[in-house]
């Protein structure tokens, strides 16, 4: 069933909106409210979750309240500037 649903959503509008092009939504969030829908659109989806995810200057503004996510930041941010 997962299978079937997740070859129905790869051709939803959305889906062919191009990578670049998603990576820019969180340029439009509020700083206070970014961190948690950046966290939200990886939730979404699959696809959204491996392009999100993958993007390293999404995950550079680090608020070091909580440690385990602090530590995911650093290792997604990969070698961009924080």
């Amino acid at each position: 069933l997962s299978k079937i649903r997740s070859m129905k959503n790869t051709f939803a509008p959305i889906n062919k909106v191009p990578p670049d092009v998603l990576t820019l939504i969180p340029d439009y969030l509020e700083d206070g409210e970014r961190d948690r829908h950046l966290i939200k659109l990886t939730h979404v989806s699959r696809g959204w979750r491996e392009i999100f995810t993958s993007c390293p200057s999404l995950w550079t503004r680090l608020d070091c309240t909580n440690v385990d996510k602090t530590h995911v930041y650093i290792e997604r941010s990969s070698s961009s500037p924080l």
